[in-house]
């Protein structure tokens, strides 16, 4: 039984594999749709460095390489948008920066511009999620169509959107009430870790307060990504089941993950694992922030950018994935699509 558990969970992921595969103009309109979409802030940041720089000596010292002395003086003086701009947002850093809003909730703090385009890239995301599940699970022949679409459809481009469009209410009342639960995660750890400072005020051993940081640390992880593997789970059921409500969505994905745990945990933390692999493989690629030539200027930019395609390939890869186990795990599924299908 545990075998045949496994070897569901293994071929779920490996329908979202083919299913990423063969819809890369997908993947590839939602990397552009991200760069477009922070296009007018890079604009804005650059007016600022340009107005920073002006006819000073730092208009040479810059030809020739990062300079920390201009650096500190632009960040004493800017705000907002502008204040993104960091060596650390160059390379491996942007990595580790994601990574450390994640964990600690950051991004809550963040100014109101960065902010503002945050929720630009979620209303963006919101708009299109529910016709990329539909897509993909049309390409893996699901039933995702309401009463007036045939079963196993698969959507083009216009499809996708006016699909995403109407789903979007209830995709976003779903994510409403998961940014609520993320918050209270945050606001969590935001007592619980001053507090282990203070109650090991006068431990001795550092090894002892590294010890409670990490159980707190893993506890938080824990959380964070136990709501998104269930709120994810949901937006997939409200997707393929459109007459469930979304709470009734919500408590469908909830018995259907703790019913089958071990075949979630193994796709969902098994294609983080892959995601991290490759996360780490940019932490040892990537250009940094010492750049001063065209070429290497341009490569750290193709660098990064492949790097955001796969990322949102990964995404797809995850969403093909649990929308394939889902089939499977309620009697929906059917053999995959040749690759030559559109």
């Amino acid at each position: 039984m545990i075998e045949r558990r496994k070897t569901e969970a293994w071929a779920s992921i490996n329908d979202g594999v083919r299913s990423t595969l063969g819809a890369p103009g997908l993947v590839s309109s939602l990397w552009l749709a991200n760069l477009l979409l922070a296009l007018p802030a890079g604009w804005l940041v650059r007016q600022h460095v340009s107005h920073s720089i002006g006819p000073s000596l730092f208009h040479q010292t810059l030809r020739e390489g990062f300079d920390l002395d201009w650096y500190s003086e632009y960040e004493q003086a800017t705000g907002g948008l502008a204040a993104t701009l960091r060596p650390s947002i160059v390379g491996p850093g942007a990595v580790l920066d994601n990574l450390e809003l994640w964990f600690s909730g950051g991004l809550f703090s963040q100014h109101l511009s960065l902010l503002a385009l945050a929720l630009a890239h979620a209303v963006l995301w919101l708009l299109l999620l529910g016709g990329i599940i539909a897509r993909l699970a049309g390409m893996q022949g699901l039933e995702t169509a309401t009463d007036s679409h045939a079963t196993g459809e698969v959507l083009g481009p216009a499809g996708l959107i006016l699909r995403g469009v109407r789903m979007s209410p209830r995709i976003l009342q779903l994510s409403v009430v998961a940014g609520l639960l993320y918050f209270a995660v945050y606001r969590l750890a935001w007592i619980v870790f001053p507090w282990i400072e203070r109650a090991c005020h006068d431990v001795t051993q550092e090894r002892t307060l590294l010890t409670y940081h990490l159980i707190a640390a893993v506890c938080v992880v824990a959380l964070l990504t136990a709501i998104n593997l269930l709120f994810d789970y949901a937006k997939i059921v409200v997707v393929l089941e459109p007459k469930l409500s979304p709470s009734s969505a919500l408590a469908r994905a909830m018995q259907l993950v703790v019913a089958n745990a071990g075949q979630v945990a193994l796709v969902y933390y098994g294609l983080g694992a892959a995601l991290l692999a490759v996360s780490a493989l940019y932490l040892l690629l990537a250009p940094g922030a010492g750049q001063s030539t065209t070429l290497g200027i341009l490569g750290a930019f193709v660098v990064g950018q492949l790097y955001l395609w796969f990322r949102f390939a990964g995404r797809l890869v995850f969403l093909g994935s649990a929308t394939a186990l889902y089939g499977r795990l309620c009697g929906k599924a059917a053999p995959l699509p040749s690759a030559g299908r559109p």
